[in-house]
């Protein structure tokens, strides 16, 4: 039996930042896709599962594609914008920053922007953040806890993966040089 079509929408999902303090979403984007500048008081990743876009931002424009994370920080204005010809399925994760409290630096790390798939890697593992889908969706105390805990693990790990040298220099940040060991 295979899983359900999501409908194709035309708006974004409805920010649902429950008691349990984490908003798991999936949205499969229609043609007529349109979202306005937007902005939350918590961290969000999008998990960008199929096609391609831009995101608009106080920062700038960025392209994403199939296996990009789309990290929004809190407070940033931001859009999506579908390429018209391949419009965006993707995951969504925000997580209160009450659930960070115990990491505050974890969000005062968090780099806004558009990361590849190879970046994040072993973090961002797309069953992963199913998993926390799945969990928040159900009404037992054990799912909604187990939720908690991945959705806080998941974010945490984004900085540490993204603070590596090797990253820090894909993503070009100045002053940040590694001197190519030679053999004599």
């Amino acid at each position: 039996m295979s899983a359900p079509q999501l409908r194709l929408r035309s708006s974004p999902v409805e920010e649902k930042l429950g008691e349990s303090g984490i908003w798991a979403f999936e949205s499969r984007h229609g043609e007529s896709f349109f979202m306005g500048f937007t902005m939350h008081r918590f961290p969000k990743l999008l998990l960008i599962r199929e096609g391609v876009g831009q995101v608009e931002s106080d920062l700038g424009t960025f392209t994403c594609k199939t296996g990009d994370c789309v990290l929004v920080t809190p407070g940033l204005n931001h859009r999506i914008v579908d390429d018209a010809n391949t419009p965006i399925t993707l995951y969504g994760l925000g997580v209160a920053t009450k659930l960070l409290a115990c990491v505050p630096e974890v969000v005062a790390q968090l780099p806004a922007g558009v990361f590849s798939a190879e970046q994040l890697k072993p973090v961002l593992a797309e069953q992963r953040i199913r998993r926390i889908l799945y969990l928040d969706g159900q009404s037992d105390a054990a799912s909604r806890v187990a939720a908690k805990h991945g959705s806080q693990d998941y974010i945490r790990g984004v900085p540490m993966r993204l603070r590596r040298p090797d990253n820090i220099l894909s993503r070009g940040c100045k002053g940040h040089r590694q001197t190519p060991q030679r053999d004599p």
